[in-house]
């Protein structure tokens, strides 16, 4: 899951936290221009998109 609200991520994650009683594997992180998380069969990936530098992405 994608969004550009992080606080609305971040109450999503809590929620997401509060109610994994299965022990999925939850991966939370501010997206990049490239985000890539597989977390298998019992993973699960939420992402707030923030600012990034292009400059980085180049070198």
């Amino acid at each position: 899951m994608h969004t550009k609200n992080k606080v609305l991520a971040d109450e999503i994650y809590a929620a997401m936290r509060e109610a994994n009683n299965n022990g999925i594997t939850i991966h939370y992180q501010e997206a990049s221009p490239l985000p890539a998380v597989y977390g298998g069969p019992n993973g699960l990936s939420i992402s707030y998109i923030g600012d990034w530098d292009k400059k980085w992405l180049i070198s």
